[in-house]
């Protein structure tokens, strides 16, 4: 049908809705094939003048800072500041730098800067860090002893020159953590990753510094380049958690290798454990760690990049640890006989009996 009658229409309307359509003529029909005659003062959009753009259309950007430290001078005078620094090292047009908030936990800055497309903005104070507290200093004093060298640290990372380099709680601070703040600008190198794992149960063999150093180094060890290791004790169990430069995020993940009865048995199975994933399946750290259920000590790894051992638990049972240790030899051999690749075993105790517990790739 190539048309609709109207005036049908009109006439299923209430009286009222008619009055109002009186003017239109029963027999107006309207053909779809057909042009209207434009009506007067009505004007197409290609008529009718653009609407205003925004700022971000026009290519006007803001750059926020949050919980930024007075550092003896004003709100507008540190905006101003920043205002600069952003100009130098990205080379754009700082339009407005503009004290937003002054308060007790610092100041609140917007810098409105002109470009052909928004700067992308690297930060140490924006990590995702998931469950993990991206703060790695216990001090203030702490952090701003390391401003410096990791200014220097970020810039060499990433190959951005740091535009705002700051210690701050945040608007929440969280007791005895201390972010320090390195914001830069466009497309890095590596990137400021966090990531952590928690420790359930009491190290042993480690002081706290010598433990953060281990951890360190076999981070290192995985060609990461380290800014802190921190580990934070909680009620029950402890936060490790780490701050590096990577182009991607690598997971630490934590393993417990045997549960032992004594601290000697601990450290036997330790060195055991040692020896097999000696050369390229060294973990970043192992250890033994005193629990405060089930059975007292557990072997424990921690890995990053490098994944942990497959853990393979025998089907011989023993009726002690004596026991088991002379049947791991013969374990071993059991699964190279499966045609697997064994790396060593160590002995634990599992489901109510000693086990040998054989370790694969």
């Amino acid at each position: 049908m190539r048309s609709l009658a109207i005036g049908a229409l009109v006439a299923l309307l209430s009286p009222a809705v008619r009055a109002a359509v009186a003017p239109l003529s029963p027999a107006l029909r309207l053909d779809f094939d057909q042009p209207l005659e434009p009506r007067a003062g009505l004007r197409s959009a290609s008529q009718e003048p653009a609407p205003a753009l925004g700022k971000d259309e026009q290519g006007f950007f803001t750059y926020k800072v949050e919980a930024y430290p007075a550092q003896g001078v004003s709100c507008p005078e540190a905006a101003a500041r920043l205002g600069a620094a952003l100009a130098e090292a990205a080379g754009v047009t700082v339009s407005a730098a503009i004290c937003e908030k002054a308060g007790a936990g610092g100041y609140d800055l917007a810098i409105e800067y002109r470009s052909a497309e928004k700067l992308n903005l690297v930060s140490t104070g924006k990590v995702n860090a998931g469950a993990y507290d991206r703060g790695g200093y216990a001090s203030k004093a702490a952090c701003e002893a390391a401003r410096a060298p990791e200014a220097a640290r970020f810039a060499k990372a990433t190959g951005l020159a740091p535009v705002a380099v700051f210690c701050t709680q945040g608007k929440m601070p969280i007791e005895g953590s201390w972010t320090l703040v390195i914001d830069g600008f466009g497309k890095p190198e590596l990137l400021p990753q966090v990531a952590g794992t928690y420790l359930f149960g009491q190290v042993q063999g480690f002081s706290e510094s010598t433990f953060l150093a281990a951890v360190r180094a076999g981070l290192e060890r995985e060609g990461l380049d380290v800014s802190f290791v921190r580990v934070k004790p909680s009620i029950g169990y402890s936060e490790l958690s780490t701050l590096y430069y990577a182009k991607s995020r690598v997971r630490l993940q934590g393993t417990e290798l045997a549960k032992l009865n004594t601290a000697a048995q601990c450290a036997e199975q330790l060195a055991a454990a040692r020896t097999a994933l000696s050369g390229s399946r060294e973990p970043v750290v192992s250890f033994c760690q005193r629990t405060a259920v089930g059975m007292p000590y557990e072997v424990a790894l921690i890995n990053a990049g490098t994944p942990a051992p497959k853990a393979s638990a025998g089907y011989e049972t023993h009726a002690s640890y004596a026991a088991c240790m002379a049947g791991r030899g013969r374990m071993e051999d059991y699964y190279r006989g499966l045609g697997k690749t064994v790396l060593g075993s160590v002995c634990s105790w599992s489901e109510s009996a000693w086990r040998v517990v054989v370790l694969q790739p």
